[in-house]
């Protein structure tokens, strides 16, 4: 964000936007939370994925080619949404596990995320 003298004050990420919306749930129109960040014009461009059995070094070339700092991870045939990948990950990395880059996403996220690879939920 910036502010009138259009200089950087502070970052919003998607995080703090989902936080604020159900915060005040009971103060917004009852359509906006029944529908799709992309129907309200939140989001206006496809979100950047990778693909559950694609290798997790895939997932973080994606990254870096555009310019993000996670991705979704999709369950193949379905498009369903099933986690994220997010480039802190890789801080656990060093020279004994470096080739675990190339596990694919799934498995490279029950070995290292801090909370696990869990398929997301309806709800969530």
């Amino acid at each position: 964000m910036v502010n009138d003298k259009n200089q950087f004050e502070d970052i919003v990420t998607q995080s703090d936007l989902v936080a604020y919306m159900v915060r005040h749930r009971e103060s917004l129109p009852a359509h906006t939370m029944e529908q799709s960040v992309e129907a309200l014009g939140i989001i206006t461009k496809r979100p950047v994925c990778v693909y559950e059995h694609e290798e997790a070094l895939t997932g973080f070339r994606r990254m870096v080619e555009k310019k993000v700092g996670a991705i979704g991870v999709l369950e193949a045939g379905t498009e369903r949404l099933v986690g994220q990948l997010a480039a802190g990950v890789l801080r656990g990395l060093d020279e004994t596990n470096f080739t675990d880059l190339r596990l694919p996403v799934n498995k490279f996220l029950q070995k290292h995320s801090v909370v696990g690879f869990n398929t997301c939920k309806p709800h969530t």
